[in-house]
């Protein structure tokens, strides 16, 4: 296989913000030509992301919120994905969830953490040995999902790089943590 496929194999990266006017375009490497640094056209710069992030880093306040969607774009499951792996394991208990909780479906499709956070309020509430069951049941699942994936991938070093910055910001620095970095985190210890 030519390194050329086997960059094809590799997950490609995507970078929307208002420097891409809100297209999603591929992040790839920098060619430089006499000095200066040339990419092609519908593509995104390494060099300019990394500037970003080194700059958001510095900033005295920033706010990371990192959802499901920034894995997929490196091979992470989508909300649907977790959603019918869900219902494969068990669609009886996913649908007295439903009905337990009172979810209802969103135009845009079903949403799985729509539900988790449902069934957590629920059996907060009026605690259910089915919800708290079908809670246990659907976090596990969706932390397989969600870190299965990285398996097939031989590091992440724009997405370590910029929890490396964002994790040695100076103490006069607002910092605070998430769950969402949980999984990545620990795969990466585990790795």
């Amino acid at each position: 296989m030519s390194s050329e496929e086997a960059a094809h194999d590799q997950p490609v990266a995507l970078v929307c913000n208002h420097q891409t006017a809100g297209d999603w375009l591929p992040l790839v490497d920098d060619v430089s030509l006499g000095g200066k640094s040339t990419v092609a056209k519908g593509a995104f710069p390494k060099s300019t992301l990394q500037q970003i992030l080194s700059e958001t880093a510095l900033s005295q306040r920033f706010s990371v919120l990192a959802g499901l969607g920034t894995s997929v774009g490196i091979g992470g499951p989508t909300m649907q994905q977790l959603w019918d792996a869900v219902a494969e394991k068990d669609s009886e208990l996913l649908a007295k969830t439903i009905e337990l909780v009172g979810y209802v479906k969103a135009p845009e499709g079903d949403n799985i953490e729509s539900l988790l956070t449902r069934a957590h309020l629920s059996s907060q509430l009026s605690p259910n040995e089915d919800i708290v069951s079908f809670i246990t049941k659907a976090e596990s699942i969706i932390v397989d999902r969600c870190t299965a994936f990285l398996k097939g991938i031989d590091g992440l070093p724009d997405h370590e790089s910029f929890l490396r910055k964002a994790a040695r910001r100076s103490a006069d620095r607002a910092r605070c943590g998430g769950q969402s970095f949980q999984p990545f985190l620990q795969s990466r210890a585990d790795a």
